[in-house]
């Protein structure tokens, strides 16, 4: 046996070690190609179902109704506002803002985050691709909705449909869902609604 030369035993010895370098470096390689390149879900997010997810002490949200468009004197809209704090309805007559009345309501901590919970299950923040912001005049016999999350009183998501057939808009979640959710955190808030009708017609 010429001296320098790996005995047998090391030459199978010296195959596994190379065997074993090469396949941890394979999945190494491959973990890092294929996991490094992805972006979690939460980078995927919007801002809007990011603070839907984690609201804040100044998180809260909104639901406003465009009546349908007619004569200035006939015309109505709705908000209704929740906040860890507050609840309020207020309903307006004509474009310009005129309000017709306004009710403050007080709210806990425990019923925000049960409410936010319910919106998030129903996809208060669920946004379809494919449609634009522009809305101006739509679905002019009926109603023009808006959800709304803010924080500090400013826009962070909104998304809006209608009541007409086939003008979903960009909302993508349970509309009639989210709608009973909003009108259910004030009491007699279909009554005021139907008062604030029957005041401009």
């Amino acid at each position: 046996m010429r001296r320098g030369r790996p005995t047998r035993a090391g030459a199978v010895l010296l195959m596994i070690i190379a065997a074993i370098v090469l396949v941890g470096g394979l999945l190494w390689a491959g973990q890092a190609l294929f996991n490094g390149g992805s972006t979690s879900s939460e980078d995927t997010l919007s801002a809007g179902q990011k603070l839907l997810n984690k609201p804040t002490d100044a998180t809260s949200v909104r639901m406003s109704v465009r009546g349908p468009i007619v004569a200035k004197e006939n015309h109505y809209s709705i908000v209704i506002s929740i906040s860890k704090t507050e609840r309020t309805i207020t309903t307006f007559e004509g474009y310009d803002g005129q309000v017709l009345g306004t009710q403050t309501l007080g709210n806990t901590e425990a019923a925000f985050s049960d409410f936010m919970a319910a919106l998030n299950r129903a996809g208060y923040m669920t946004e379809t691709t494919g449609v634009g912001t522009e809305n101006q005049g739509i679905c002019a016999v009926g109603q023009l909705i808006f959800f709304e999350i803010l924080s500090d009183d400013k826009s962070v998501g909104k998304l809006w449909t209608t009541s007409c057939p086939k003008l979903t808009g960009n909302f993508g979640g349970l509309v009639i869902n989210v709608e009973d959710l909003f009108l259910n955190q004030i009491p007699d808030s279909r009554k005021i609604i139907d008062n604030a009708k029957d005041a401009v017609e």
